[in-house]
């Protein structure tokens, strides 16, 4: 019997029983397998490598002579196993095989940031406790963290594979052939004499329970079929692979590691509030990029000074760990916002990683460049050509825009998945049944790089503006049919590239500029691109002169944004020009769409009288056309001419009938607009009833829509419903959306309309300051759009808010307001009557009638435009006539919605109660 093999197992034995250590504990604290120290102790290890003993013998503390005595052991092993005794002696298989030495997964000496989700989603898919996942495949671009990702995951996996987990670093191999032959030399497997390296390894690992991390295989894809094979004769062994790349066999899994969330935020420059700083601070590529910044420049923090900027530096870098690694050094002499403009190419500054990283980590240039070269020309041709889309592509485009002799269509869809394996282009949404395909713009940057570097970008740049030029046309009569959120929403998913291909056109063909301007300003109405969308209608007609069909759509396009900015002087002369051009081409439809437009421009001046005969020949036009679209708008158009001038009822019956004809032509958009007319006379009139319905039918189309500016106008006037019920707790937050989502536009009437009404739940909470500053400001905005008629309903405002407190000071404003509208032939509504009878009532109680009435008379012989003015300032600098406030017992006696309750403005009346705050 061998004596020396004993020694080892009760050396260690003894050892660990001193330290006070279970078998599991000492496993745990040398990174050993617990059925590889069972194997020691008992004796059942032929060969230990010495590796494993220094490992033990630091767990337990030994001091050097106890070392040497362990270590000792191991020759002792050798001696006996190659006595004269042992020599050609075959020893049986015992029950325990022998094991794999497993050495520590390589340290990192930066910390793991934002990946916490997807460490335990590998982590699962591995553990043979819970998943049968053997091969499991972390698939993604260059620096996406791939490898940081798998060493987590292993490393929380150790405990689950008896045999170890063992880490095989394959980016220095170049030949597929030396992938086993690396596994082998990992796992201390020694050559056989006359057996490959597939049998030592299956020989090695068929009954053991362990784990290899393979990293970087997506140079080495073909020796995948071999690793299957290892697979297929180890049922215990499980891998666990990083590539840019799958592996293409059976059983794999693959797991997508995406780039780093990043936050939307606001804009550079602009401070967050407190809820986009929380979401800022807490993003995973924002962390990231503190971390790495700090570990560089300690004093740095994340501020609401520079939160903007380093959310904007991570969406530009699309999240992509090793470009923030990259970039987030440069703090050291860069503030944030100084980065993010640097950034605009951004391959040059992310540079300079650390010496110890891999070379083709050192530079974002090289890590792609690492991907690029695995691929055949034709496939980086098409690579390349790729680079023109901004935003992402459909099949369909990338064939359409990169197609040619050198690359034949049918061979693109083969070509653009290689480089979607290849992780240079990455899957985006699904576009009808079509998936949409992209690339992170450091990807897109390095490829419009080889782009500029050969002859092709020219003609690619000019194929790819062709081609969103047809879109374009194409989805101009279809954004008003019943088809029409289809193509908004291609549109939507386009914008990007409708950008580049404006710009393009502008440099070279202006007159197809404005024509794809002129196609697409409905687009930007709708979706709330006013301020976009004129600027490049107003650029395309600096560079298209003439009157052309495409000038003539552009003009009304613009004018019409124009209008919807408050800007009525450039929407007057585009309007007016746009319609001159149209008759002048002799175009029946683009004349009908600009006399309707034209009219709606009078209309907004109480010019009803100059709006009614336009407004005539537009639906004789619409109705010689068969045009039931036009038919619709143009009795909308009427409605206004009719509400304005206080016909109600035909209003009514206008508005009904063109909705009857929107439905017929299925344009949601009209529809809407027409719901919304009817919503908004039905509350003026008082109707509550009749608006609700009428109010929530277009709230949920426009939803549907994502018509936003729509929405916000919906509930606004259900916020007036609650307003005159009295429901005040109900009517802010509706009436304020409208404020909110109007300024963030730059839509200044709708600004102006919630105004008015904030102001009277300011007035009703007693919060007279407050609801005079509403009005002044409503007032400047209306009267800076040469809004007649809203300007007369503000000054009536200021009179009911003035009831009490200035009874003179209200009868002169009722004064001017009423001669105001007897100028313009425009009535106040239904409920603006009770209103202002109420306020009337109410100065003249408090002034007395003799001097009420000079007041009024006084302000009836002000100009309107006078009077708006001199309204629109603080009454000690107005000029208007004020007399002395009433006591408190007057206004108690007075007491009503109009009496305020205090003069303070401590914005306290927009403060809601807990129990209305849902």
């Amino acid at each position: 019997m061998d004596t020396a093999p004993s020694s080892l197992g009760r050396r260690l034995r003894i050892f660990r029983q001193r330290a006070g250590l279970s078998q599991e504990a000492l496993a745990h604290r040398a990174g050993l397998g617990l059925t590889t120290l069972k194997a020691l102790e008992g004796d059942r290890r032929q060969q230990p490598h010495p590796h494993s003993l220094r490992l033990l013998a630091e767990a337990l503390g030994l001091d050097p002579a106890e070392r040497t005595e362990l270590l000792g052991s191991v020759r002792a092993i050798e001696l006996a196993d190659n006595s004269p005794a042992s020599l050609g002696r075959v020893r049986p298989r015992t029950a325990e095989p022998a094991l794999v030495e497993a050495p520590r997964l390589p340290v990192s000496l930066t910390s793991f940031v934002g990946r916490e989700v997807e460490v335990e989603s590998v982590r699962r898919l591995l553990d043979p406790a819970v998943s049968r996942v053997r091969l499991l495949t972390l698939v993604g671009p260059g620096g996406v963290g791939k490898t940081r990702l798998a060493l987590a995951a292993a490393a929380a996996l150790g405990r689950a594979y008896s045999d170890g987990v063992v880490f095989v670093d394959l980016a220095s191999v170049r030949d597929a052939r030396l992938v086993l032959p690396t596994i082998a030399a990992a796992l201390g497997v020694r050559d056989g004499a006359g057996r490959n390296p597939g049998e030592r390894l299956r020989e090695f690992l068929r009954d053991r329970r362990a784990m290899l991390v393979l990293d970087n295989l997506e140079h080495l894809l073909a020796a995948a079929p071999s690793l299957a094979e290892l697979l297929a004769a180890c049922p215990a062994l499980r891998l666990l692979a990083t590539s840019r790349a799958p592996l293409r066999v059976r059983g794999e899994q693959r797991f997508v590691v995406a780039p780093l969330a990043t936050p939307s935020g606001p804009a550079a420059g602009t401070a967050p509030d407190a809820a986009e700083m929380e979401a800022i601070a807490v993003s995973p590529s924002v962390r990231l990029f503190v971390a790495r910044a700090r570990a560089v420049a300690a004093e740095f923090l994340l501020t609401e000074r520079n939160a903007a900027a380093v959310a904007g530096i991570c969406r530009r870098l699309d999240g992509l760990p090793l470009a923030i690694e990259l970039a987030a050094p440069r703090v050291q002499l860069l503030a944030p916002a100084a980065l993010l403009r640097r950034l605009e190419r951004c391959l040059p500054l992310l540079s300079a990683g650390a010496p110890d990283m891999p070379k083709r980590q050192q530079t974002m240039r090289a890590t792609l460049a690492w991907s690029h070269d695995l691929l055949e020309p034709a496939t980086q041709m098409l690579f390349r050509r790729l680079a023109v889309f901004a935003g992402g592509w459909t099949l369909e485009a990338a064939k359409a825009v990169c197609a040619d002799s050198a690359l034949p269509a049918n061979e693109v869809l083969d070509r653009l998945q290689v480089l979607v394996d290849s992780s240079l282009v990455r899957r985006l949404d699904r576009a009808g049944d079509e998936r949409r395909l992209g690339m992170l713009e450091t990807v897109r940057e390095f490829a419009l790089e080889h782009l500029e570097a050969c002859d092709e970008v020219e003609n690619e740049r000019a194929r790819h503006a062709a081609y969103f030029l047809a879109l374009a046309r194409a989805a101009e009569p279809k954004v008003f049919g019943a088809g029409q959120l289809a193509w908004l929403e291609q549109l939507d998913r386009e914008h990007e590239n409708l950008r580049v291909a404006l710009s393009w056109h502008l440099a070279f063909e202006p007159q197809a500029a404005a024509e794809l301007a002129g196609c697409l300003w409905q687009f930007w109405r709708m979706r709330g691109h006013q301020i976009e969308g004129l600027d490049w209608l107003q650029r395309t007609l600096v560079t298209a002169p003439g009157q052309t069909r495409a000038r003539a759509r552009a003009l009304l396009g613009a004018g019409i944004l124009a209008r919807d900015l408050g800007d009525m002087v450039m929407a007057h002369a585009h309007l007016t020009e746009s319609l001159a051009c149209s008759r002048a081409l002799d175009e029946p439809a683009l004349v009908a769409f600009g006399l309707r437009d034209l009219a709606g421009w009078h209309t907004h001046q109480g010019a009803f009288a100059l709006a009614r005969p336009l407004l005539r020949e537009a639906l004789r036009l619409a109705r010689t056309a068969g045009d039931q679209r036009g038919v619709a708008a143009t009795l909308m158009f009427q409605a206004q001419v009719a509400a304005g001038g206080g016909a109600t009822r035909r209003a009514w019956v206008l508005n009904r009938a063109g909705l009857a004809a929107a439905r017929a032509s299925g344009d949601r958009w009209l529809i809407v607009a027409l719901l919304l007319q009817l919503g908004r006379l039905a509350v003026d009139a008082g109707e509550l009833e009749a608006a609700v319905p009428l109010l929530q039918e277009g709230l949920e189309v426009s939803r549907v829509l994502r018509a936003h500016n729509r929405v916000s106008h919906f509930t606004w006037q259900l916020g007036r419903v609650a307003l005159a019920r009295g429901d005040l707790d109900r009517a802010l937050p509706l009436l304020d959306a409208l404020r909110v989502a109007a300024r963030e536009r730059h839509l200044p009437r709708g600004v102006a309309s919630a105004l008015v009404d904030l102001a009277r739940v300011a007035q009703a909470r007693g919060a007279r300051t407050d609801a005079l500053a509403l009005l002044r400001e409503a007032l400047q905005l209306l009267h800076a759009m040469s809004d007649r008629v809203g300007a007369i309903e503000c000054l009536e405002r200021l009179a009911a808010v003035d009831a009490c407190a200035d009874p003179l000071r209200a009868a002169w404003l009722l004064g001017a307001a009423a001669a105001g509208r007897r100028a313009l032939s425009a009535p106040p509504s239904q409920l603006l009557q009770q209103d202002l009878a109420e306020t009337a009532c109410t100065a003249r109680s408090a002034a007395g009638a003799m001097a009420f009435e000079a007041a009024h008379m006084a302000g009836e012989l002000v100009p309107l435009k006078q009077a708006i003015t001199r309204a629109s300032q603080e009454p000690s600098d107005s000029g208007l006539p004020a007399g002395a406030s009433p006591s408190d017992a007057a206004a108690s006696e007075n007491g009503s919605a109009t009496a305020p309750r205090s003069n303070q403005s401590s914005g306290a009346w927009m403060r809601l109660p807990e129990s209305s705050a849902e």
